[in-house]
C-alpha cells in the first residue's frame, strides 16, 4: 500500500496548501454535528471537551488539543473522585449523578461489544450479545435543546 502512495506523492504535492481549505472547512463542520452528544451537564465531561474543541484550533495540531482534553478529562475526573472518597462521598459536585458511567461501559462488555460476530468467530469465541442503552438520535439532542430553551 504504502509503495503505491508513492507513485500518488508527487500529485498530491503539486496541491498549494490554501486549496485545503475547505475540505478542512467541511470536516470541521460534519465533525461538530457530534458535539450535541457530549455530556454538557457535568463538568467532569463538558469541560474536557471544550477545552479540546477550543485547543485544536489555537494549538494549530490536533494533537495538542487531544493531549490537553485527555489531561484535563484525567487531571478533573481523579480530583473529584478522590475528593468524593477521602470525604465519604459528603464533597462532590452538584451533579455528581449525571456524570457517564465509563465503568458500566466497561462491565457491559466495553470495546468488545463492537467486535464484529463474525471475527468473533474467527478466534473460536463465542459472540456474546451486549445489550447497551440506545444512544439519541441527533433529532432527539435537538429537540431537547429546543424544550430547554423555552423553558427560559
Amino acid at each position: 500500500m504504502f509503495f503505491i502512495a508513492l507513485f500518488f506523492a508527487p500529485i498530491f504535492a503539486s496541491f498549494p496548501p490554501w486549496a485545503t481549505g475547505p475540505a478542512l472547512i467541511t470536516v470541521g463542520s460534519m465533525m461538530m454535528t457530534n458535539v450535541l452528544q457530549i455530556n454538557w451537564k457535568y463538568i467532569g465531561d463538558g469541560l474536557p471537551a471544550f477545552i479540546t474543541i477550543i485547543m485544536i484550533p489555537f494549538g494549530y495540531s490536533i494533537g495538542y488539543g487531544l493531549i490537553s482534553g485527555i489531561g484535563s478529562f484525567i487531571f478533573i475526573n481523579s480530583a473529584v473522585f478522590i475528593i468524593y472518597k477521602l470525604s465519604g462521598g459528603r464533597i462532590a459536585p452538584p451533579n455528581y449523578d449525571e456524570r457517564d458511567d465509563w465503568v458500566g461501559f466497561i462491565t457491559r462488555g466495553g470495546f468488545k461489544s463492537n467486535i464484529p460476530p463474525w471475527i468473533m468467530r474467527l478466534f473460536g469465541k463465542k459472540p456474546e450479545s451486549v445489550v447497551s442503552s440506545p444512544t439519541p438520535s441527533v433529532d432527539e439532542n435537538v429537540e431537547e435543546l429546543k424544550e430547554i430553551s423555552y423553558e427560559r
